[in-house]
């Protein structure tokens, strides 16, 4: 997907308010054309890079599951 067509199935996913995971090698434009394609559309954004990310950053605090 070219950075044009990412930036159309972002702008339509946000209107239908569906999340959208974007996955490639770094520095191909991501994060540029999502900003972009907010900024368009007047939506606020909210940027997460998973893996650096702590998992209470996400998903609240971690527990533990006791093993049968």
């Amino acid at each position: 997907m070219n950075s044009r067509q990412l930036d159309q199935f972002v702008g339509i996913s946000a209107k239908m308010r569906e999340n959208v995971l974007i996955v490639g090698p770094p520095g191909c434009a991501k994060s540029a054309v999502v900003k972009k394609t907010a900024e368009e559309i007047r939506m606020n954004l909210i940027h997460v890079h998973a893996c650096t990310s702590d998992p209470c950053d996400v998903k609240g605090y971690p527990t533990t599951v006791d093993s049968p």
